[in-house]
Order: C-alpha cells, then sequence, then structure tokens
C-alpha cells in the first residue's frame, strides 16, 4: 500500500488555499492548484458572437467526467452555433509559456482562436485547428497573433511593448469556430497548473489525536478520526460553502478483499460528517459522498495500523526521554551484558544491533527475537569495558495485517 500518498490524500480540490500559496522559484516546478470556480481575481469568462460583440451565448460547467487530463473532471465550454467563448486566465508572470490543453466534443471541422487581453489591447491568432475525440495541447509561444495593422509572436509584442505587468489570455472555441462543444484541463505556464476540478467536492482525510505530532501515522491501537468534507464552489465567483446534509456511505476492506460497509453518515451544517475508530489492523476506508441524491465523488484513504514499539529498557532501567520521538539520551552501563527489552503491539518480531563507535572497524551485530505472548521482548550483547557503542531497534511485523515500528537509537559507555 502506498502509506505516504494515501495519509496524503484528498478528493481533487482539497488544495484550493494553495492558490494563494507564494509560487515556487522560476526555475522549480509549476505549482498546482485545484480550481473548482472562477475567482474573477484570476479568471475572466468570455463570451462574443461571431463579429467580436459580447454576448451571453456560453454556458461554462464544471464537471466530473472521464474527459480529463488530471484529477476528475474538467470544464466543459458549450456555445450555440453564433458564438465563441472561453475560460481566460489572469496573471502577470511567463505569459509566453502559457498552454491550454482543450478535447473537441462535437463539431465537424472544429477550430480554437488565442485570445490575449494586455491593457487596452487585444491580441488574437488566427483559428487554429483542434482534434475531435482527443486532447490536443495549443502552446501560445510562436503564435503569430494579431491587433489591427500589427501581427507577430508574443515575443514581438514584448519586445515592442515591454513585459505586461498583467494580462488575461486563453483560448476562445465555439459555434463561429466549427467547436461547439470542448472540454478544456489544466491550463498552464511555467509558474502554473490549474487543475479545472467539478464544482461539487469533497475531501477524505485522516486526524489523530492531538499529540501524535511528528509521527502522524496511527500505531496498533490507536483511535483515529475520518473526515468527510463536502463543498460547493460558485462557478463565477469561486466561493466556496459547505454542503449540509449530503450522504456519505463508508466502508471498508483488508488486504484486496472484499468492501465492508460501515456507516451511513450525513454531513452537518458545516459540510462535515466524521467517523471514529481504532488502527487494529492496516486497512483501505472508502467514502462514497452524494449530494441532493447526486454522487460527487469516491475517495479511499489507505490507513496503516503500525507497530507500536515502546521505549526499551537499558539493563532494566527505561530509555530517557529527549527532545527527539525516536531516540534515547546517551547512557553509562558498568556491567559487561548489555540488554535491550520492552515491549512490542500487537506482536512480531524486534531487530536488535549494536556496532562500536570506533573509526578503524564498522562491525555490528544484530540479533532477531520473537515477542513472547506477553509482548515483551529482550536481547543481550557482550560488550567491552571502554567501548562505546551505539544501538538501534526496530519492530517488524510477522503479518501483512501491519507496518513496522518506528525505531529508536541512542549510545552506551561501558565500564
Amino acid at each position: 500500500m502506498h502509506r505516504l500518498l494515501a495519509l496524503l490524500l484528498l478528493l481533487p480540490g482539497a488544495v484550493v488555499a494553495a492558490v494563494l500559496a507564494a509560487p515556487p522559484a522560476e526555475a522549480g516546478a509549476p505549482t498546482h492548484t485545484d480550481v473548482h470556480g472562477f475567482s474573477p481575481e484570476f479568471w475572466g469568462l468570455r463570451s462574443y458572437d461571431c463579429a467580436g460583440t459580447p454576448d451571453d451565448g456560453t454556458t461554462y460547467r464544471l464537471e466530473a467526467t472521464p474527459i480529463r487530463t488530471d484529477g476528475s473532471g474538467s470544464l466543459r465550454v458549450e456555445t450555440g452555433p453564433d458564438s465563441v467563448g472561453g475560460a481566460l486566465y489572469s496573471d502577470t508572470r511567463f505569459l509566453r509559456s502559457l498552454s491550454y490543453p482543450v478535447y473537441g466534443v462535437t463539431g465537424s471541422n472544429p477550430h480554437a482562436r488565442w485570445h490575449i487581453e494586455i491593457g487596452d489591447h487585444v491580441l488574437e491568432s488566427d483559428p487554429i485547428p483542434i482534434t475531435l475525440g482527443d486532447w490536443t495541447t495549443l502552446d501560445l509561444l510562436d503564435v503569430t497573433l494579431h491587433e489591427g495593422d500589427w501581427s507577430g509572436t508574443i515575443d514581438d509584442w514584448t519586445a515592442a511593448n515591454g513585459t505586461p505587468d498583467q494580462w488575461t489570455g486563453g483560448i476562445l472555441t465555439g459555434g463561429c469556430l466549427g467547436s461547439p462543444q470542448v472540454q478544456i484541463d489544466e491550463p498552464r505556464t511555467k509558474w502554473f497548473i490549474e487543475d479545472l476540478e467539478p464544482s461539487d467536492w469533497s475531501t477524505f482525510t485522516l486526524t489523530l489525536p492531538y499529540g501524535k505530532f511528528p509521527s502522524s501515522f496511527p500505531v496498533y491501537g490507536d483511535s483515529f478520526e475520518l473526515v468527510a468534507r463536502v463543498r460547493h464552489t460558485d462557478l463565477e465567483t469561486g466561493e466556496t460553502t459547505p454542503v449540509p446534509d449530503a450522504r456519505v456511505e463508508l466502508s471498508r476492506r483488508f488486504g484486496q478483499g472484499r468492501w465492508q460497509p460501515l456507516d451511513t453518515l450525513r454531513t452537518d451544517d458545516s459540510g462535515n460528517a466524521s467517523y471514529t475508530t481504532r488502527a487494529l489492523r492496516s486497512a483501505d476506508y472508502r467514502a462514497r459522498v452524494s449530494k441532493a441524491g447526486r454522487p460527487t465523488k469516491v475517495a479511499v484513504v489507505d490507513i496503516p495500523a503500525y507497530l507500536d514499539l515502546a521505549r526499551p529498557r537499558i539493563n532494566g532501567k527505561p530509555c530517557r526521554e529527549t527532545t527527539y520521538d525516536d531516540s534515547c539520551g546517551k547512557q553509562h552501563i558498568l556491567s559487561n551484558t548489555f540488554t535491550l527489552s520492552g515491549r512490542l503491539a500487537p506482536g512480531g518480531q524486534v531487530v536488535a544491533q549494536i556496532a562500536r563507535v570506533d573509526a578503524t572497524t564498522n562491525a555490528h551485530r544484530k540479533q532477531r527475537v520473537t515477542v513472547d505472548e506477553r509482548g515483551h521482548w529482550s536481547a543481550s550483547f557482550h560488550v567491552r569495558d571502554g567501548v562505546r557503542y551505539h544501538w538501534e531497534i526496530l519492530g517488524l511485523p510477522t503479518s501483512k495485517r501491519y507496518e513496522p515500528s518506528k525505531g529508536y537509537a541512542s549510545f552506551i559507555d561501558v565500564g
């Protein structure tokens, strides 16, 4: 099971707050943001008749659909025979790298057209063919644009007019261009990837009790809470509101077994529904969310149950806690027998290892000991006076029901 992905898994849209996050360095990876609605601060929804006069002939829908490049949905852009329209993105940088994937759904000879607004200037391209029944990625770079008597690339325009402080741009499609219905997904520049996702969305996340950080994973016996959050984002304003009284069907499976129903919940006035259980073995949990009888999403969260390895004892004395969750304070022993012992729940094996802290050798010794029926284990090593040793332990499962424990490590001085 993909443990790390499981604990981070959210239904598409859970990272809406990333819109406000600081952009990465110019040389870094683009910021990926799920978009469930078009905030006027970042987007402009345009519609024109075939002569370029604004009209209301274009409709938009952010919907769940198999026609997508990522996530669970994309944007449907649909016009009448005498209109064109498009969702245009607004930004301040990287205009030359603007790119739009578009999928032709209907039309006999579908085309698209670039539309760029910079201040009072409007630059448009000639119609560009797109593929019916497949994705076409349209790149602004090197496309010839026009404004009045001027023609040239976007680089030609910025060379003559300077880099714009703000721009709004994207592609137009519609009946005037032989493309009355298209799907748009993941418009992007060097800086951003805008993943267009359904307006009805939800997240399904794991919440651990306060105090479990920084382990971030449930160990055997831990209580944890699964929270489904159901939301709706307004298409034209980008404002997100909770959805009360949505139906959430929870189920669970172990390994690759069959899904078993757990509970059916309703979201509260905050749009949330929670379920608390214990990590008694690793399992997948599934949430089927529906709003007013219509399904919005199915999400699966992989919740591991990690073995619970208690802090060990050293020659019968408790391991001294440190500021680090997985270490013990250095200890001094007088005996030539070094014994590590402790408890592991619900059982399994413990691997204990020691090594001399000596620049002349990398030799180490290891023991694998089985936990007894009471959950106890013990491992002993012969050690020499005047030597410092490094030791470490780790709990290992003997069944696929559990995951390895976190470990402990530290040093001892002998003599």
